[in-house]
Formats: structure tokens, sequence, C-alpha cells
């Protein structure tokens, strides 16, 4: 259990850019956790709608709700990694957890985490995922559905596997989302934050970071965020493009970087053709999403993404065999909704 009285600080960061239409529900999710002792930070990255006006608004009606509230903003759209350093470099809790401004935290998001932390302090927890709902528009009003049900999806949070397998396994698109992250203090500050080389592109740089530094991921087998999905969001937005703009400046520099060095030579000479394919497409007129250009552009890397799937996948089954990680355990440990 949480210890008693107020427990850890706990900070929440709020990620915000031209969030004005959702940040006021997903500060009212955070104001009413059913954990207490809270930190807010809001770290805006140079909104161009009312989304300061919104939360300084919001701020001076329910400063009493927590221990400390913080509202940063800057000049210069930064990207949502440098936002997210922002808000963490001005936080004092023992746990960090991130929310964009357009999520929901569900009223035991907080509680959650930590007690599961404390209930297996054996485990040495400092990297806790769970699992969450999508909320999506659809005939003039706002539905949940529960997300990642498939228990293939938890082979990555095994405790049977090793730091290593794990990163094995991570390098291989065994992924999941950073929407329901919860992480100690001392772990982020241990791998200097989030990489702002990749500036749209926050997330798997720091799986790769904790991985390499030695930390495990675990899995919270509760709900706790609702992730909205909707036409402003970044990772949602359509492009013309085959390659797009964020695709070259953030995913192929960090996939040589971080993907790259966890692959078997065979894999990674596939993924640095499907790379160079994508890079020359980028600069050519055929980078024009049109059927025939899409057509040409998948037969092209076709024969490399077919044998860095073959490659792949039986390194995953060899990791899956030798742990003796059967469809049935995790129905049994993560399916309980």
């Amino acid at each position: 259990m949480v210890p008693e009285n107020k427990g850890p600080l706990v900070s929440v960061l709020v990620i915000t850019y031209n969030s004005s239409k959702y940040i006021l529900d997903t500060l009212e999710s955070i104001r009413m956790q059913s954990y207490d002792c809270l930190e807010l930070i809001i770290s805006d990255d140079a909104s161009t709608d009312n989304t300061e006006l919104l939360c300084q608004q919001w701020i001076s009606k329910n400063k009493e709700f927590f221990e400390n509230i913080k509202y940063i903003s800057v000049e210069n759209n930064t990207g949502v990694s440098g936002n997210l350093n922002r808000a963490f470099n001005a936080c004092t809790g023992e746990w960090v957890k991130i929310i964009a401004g357009d999520d929901i935290l569900l009223r035991d998001c907080i509680k959650d985490n930590l007690e599961y932390i404390y209930l297996n302090e054996d485990l040495n927890i400092q990297i806790l995922f769970s699992k969450f709902y999508k909320l999506y528009f659809k005939n003039g009003e706002w539905h949940q559905k529960a997300m990642l049900k498939d228990p293939q999806t938890y082979i990555l949070f095994s405790s049977c596997l090793s730091n290593n397998e794990q990163l094995k396994l991570f390098s291989r698109e065994q992924h999941y989302r950073i929407i329901t992250i919860f992480m100690s203090h001392k772990a982020i500050k241990s791998v200097n934050g989030f990489d702002e080389r990749f500036p749209l592109y926050e997330d798997i740089p720091l799986m790769y970071k904790f991985l390499l530094n030695g930390f495990k991921l675990f899995l919270l087998p509760a709900y706790t965020v609702s992730y909205r999905v909707h036409g402003d969001s970044i990772s949602l937005k359509k492009t013309d493009k085959i390659i797009s703009k964020w695709h070259y400046q953030n995913l192929i520099p960090a996939t040589l970087l971080y993907k790259i060095p966890m692959l078997t030579r065979v894999e990674a000479i596939m993924v640095k053709c499907k790379i160079q394919i994508d890079k020359y497409l980028y600069e050519s007129p055929l980078n024009e999403r049109k059927f025939l250009n899409v057509i040409i552009y998948r037969g092209l890397i076709f024969p490399f993404q077919l044998l860095y799937f073959l490659c792949k996948n039986k390194i995953i089954k060899d990791i899956v065999k030798n742990k003796q990680l059967k469809n049935i355990y995790f129905k049994d440990q993560f399916s309980h909704d």
C-alpha cells in the first residue's frame, strides 16, 4: 500500500500546444484524482490560441488542490521533447506522470500506479506502464474504447524477461504507448531526460535510453488513462507525401542512432536499405502521395521488409519459447478488465 499520511509527492506534467479545446478536461481530471499529494506543472510550447489564458484562469481557481503549481511558457516552439524536458526540470516530485493537454487521467490513475509499485517493492519498479482507453468522436459524441487487449501485446512486460531480452524485443517493434508511463524522478534524471535531437519523437528514444541504462519496463494491469484521438493530433495529421517531414527528420535519424545497433547484421542491412529508399524518395517527385507512386514505393521496400520481418520474428519467437511465455499466462495476468 501507499504510505499513510501524505505519501510521496507526484509531479503531473501537462504538455500543451494549442490545446484550448481540451485542456480544461485534462486539468479537471488531474484535480479530481483520488490521490492528493500532487504537484502540477503545465508547460506550453508557444501556443497561438488561448491555451495560456485558460490555464491561468483555471490555476487561479484551483491552487488549493495542489502542493505546488507552475506554469511554463516560451516564445518559440521547440517540439514535444524540449517541452517535456522543461516540465521535468521544473518538477520536484519523487514520481512523475506525464500527460498531453488533450488526454484524461482516470480518477485512480496516480493511486493505482503508486499502490502497484509499493505492493511490488521487490521488483524495484522505476518505469511503469498501464492500460488505456481510446477516446474518439463519432456521430456527434465522444466514445471510449479499451485498447491493447491482445495478450501478445504484453510479452514485453513479462517479469521473467531480463533487461537485455526486453531491449531485444523493444528493438523489434514490441512497443507500448508512452501515454500511460509513470516514472521515478531519479530514473528520468539518470538518462538526462528526453532526446531533443528528435523534437517530435519523444517516446521511443526515451525507452531506448531507459533500457540501455539497465532499467526494466513493467506493466500495471489496470486502465489509468483515456487517450483522445482527434484531427489536431500531430501524429494523426495527414500529409500529401509518402515520406513525411516528420518521418525524415525524426524517425529515420532516431532509427539509425538507437535501433540499428541493437539488430543482427542481416536485420540492420535490411532496415538500412529501406531507409536509403525512404531518403531518396523524400527528395524525389515520386514522394507525392499518388496511387502509382505508392505502388512503386511498396514494391521497392517489400523484399527488405519481408526479410527483416522473418529475421525479427525468429528472434522474438526464440525468446518467447525459451521463457515458455504462452498466451494463457498473459491472459491470466493482464486481461482482467
